[in-house]
């Protein structure tokens, strides 16, 4: 296109997490390793897919020589199109795509290590049919656990809570 290059971040419909084992952190850590995990935890493991890494205690990036854990994030790679064409509609070059969630992880670490606070913030990153719960404290993400509520579900609970008759009236709310 004739955008805006930029470095963008998105949030697709649907996103898995995972945290990575000590051992994980250790020795796989290239971008080969790390396509391999995230194929194996999709549902299919031979779909097109999309990955984005970065380190679980300060947002950085996942390099070979390291030995921090890290944190995937992974979809289909049809999701990360589809969130990615809002991207062109506003002229927008994308020249790197990453989860929007990357930065909300940084900046609570980041905020928490300033306060030194000891607490921990749960992100909930809220994707369209499920999602996932990242446990954030000082020294970065300490978990994530998939859960079944999504956007969907809650849409659904409004709708039902205040008998709207149409979906659409939920979904505005």
């Amino acid at each position: 296109t004739d955008g805006i290059k930029a470095v963008a971040t998105v949030w697709p419909a649907s996103v898995s997490w995972y945290l990575s084992t000590d051992t994980e952190a250790m020795l796989d850590r290239t971008g080969d390793s790390l396509r391999a995990i995230a194929a194996g935890k999709q549902k299919d493991p031979k779909a097109a897919l999309a990955y984005a890494a970065c380190n679980a205690g300060d947002g950085g990036t996942v390099t070979p020589e390291g030995t921090d854990k890290w944190l995937l994030a992974f979809c289909a790679l049809s999701g990360l199109e589809k969130a990615s064409m809002s991207l062109i509609d506003l002229k927008v070059d994308p020249i790197d795509v990453t989860p929007t969630a990357f930065s909300g992880i940084s900046a609570i670490a980041t905020a928490l290590r300033l306060q030194g606070n000891d607490g921990a913030v749960a992100l909930w990153d809220l994707g369209a049919e499920s999602s996932t719960l990242l446990l954030i404290t000082a020294a970065g993400v300490e978990g994530a656990v998939a859960c079944a509520v999504g956007m969907d579900s809650i849409i659904e609970a409004v709708q039902t809570a205040l008998k709207l008759k149409f979906r659409g009236a939920g979904a505005r709310l």
